[in-house]
């Protein structure tokens, strides 16, 4: 095993800055300001979308994951595969101002100047690079890699090695375990385990949530929410095992496992049972 320390690389989509900065400059009544051109060229946007972007990564490095290295991604200009595959593709869409395309390219040519890599591909889409480039750094040894988004509403399918490689829309639709929480690329190695310790457990297990303070909940295929202990995790499993198939149980609060279990009923009734009381 290498004992060099691990590098992250960053991964960042910033099609969805640049147009939000765009649209918000525009909502704003910034391309009427005085400055707003500069021999005739615009640049109303342009301070907007740089902090968006550079804010992005320093929320990202406060999570934990400060990058080493950094690929900012933007969607090449023009149709891509996908059009010919399918020539409604995203055909509802408006094409892009021209003062909005001038903006962008002054913007990627500033993020050059600061030291950022700009990675745009023709034929394809942001997403893509980032898929292509994320499966073939699987096989670098101590690289870590952190995928940078504005979009609210992605989920990633990881990989066994805890690495995001593919965008998909909808995880139940593949019977995945949907992660959640602002501290979930903290704790992937410890999810990891705790899905690979518990394979039985697993099939019911729809997502987890990870808490800023650390502690985890558990929801299973039927509707059940499992709060789990701080440290331990592991010895909360056999108690999970016995609430998971009831279908009347809407919490189950073993955060204070040593002492007692509390478990709320969907009729809003609570009980606190002993650990060592059994389920009636």
């Amino acid at each position: 095993m290498s004992n060099q320390p691990k590098k992250n690389l960053l991964l960042m989509d910033i099609n969805s800055h640049l147009s939000r900065a765009y649209h918000s400059a525009l909502r704003q009544g910034l391309n009427e300001l005085e400055g707003a051109y500069y021999e005739g060229k615009p640049r109303f946007m342009i301070p907007q979308a740089l902090n968006l972007i550079e804010n992005e990564i320093n929320k990202i490095s406060r999570m934990g994951r400060k990058p080493d290295y950094i690929c900012l991604v933007m969607d090449a200009s023009g149709d891509n595969f996908r059009h010919e595959l399918y020539p409604e593709y995203k055909a509802n869409r408006p094409d892009r101002d021209e003062d909005y395309v001038i903006q962008r390219e002054e913007i990627l040519e500033i993020l050059n100047y600061k030291g950022y890599s700009i990675i745009r591909e023709e034929g394809v889409e942001a997403d893509d690079v980032i898929t292509t480039i994320t499966k073939k750094a699987e096989s670098v040894p101590n690289l870590d890699i952190t995928i940078g988004t504005d979009d609210k509403d992605l989920f990633y399918l990881i990989s066994d090695k805890g690495k995001i490689i593919y965008e998909i829309s909808n995880p139940k639709a593949y019977d995945l375990v949907q992660l959640e929480g602002n501290f979930v690329l903290k704790n992937l190695g410890s999810v990891k385990e705790f899905i690979y310790q518990n394979p039985k457990l697993k099939p019911q297990i729809t997502k987890i949530i990870i808490k800023d303070n650390g502690r985890w909940d558990l929801v299973t295929k039927n509707g059940v929410l499992f709060k789990l202990p701080l440290k331990n995790k592991q010895n909360a499993t056999n108690e999970i095992n016995k609430y998971v198939s009831l279908k009347n149980v809407e919490i189950v609060d073993l955060r204070f496992l040593k002492k007692k279990i509390y478990v709320k009923i969907k009729q809003n009734k609570k009980y606190a049972l002993t650990k060592e009381k059994e389920w009636n």
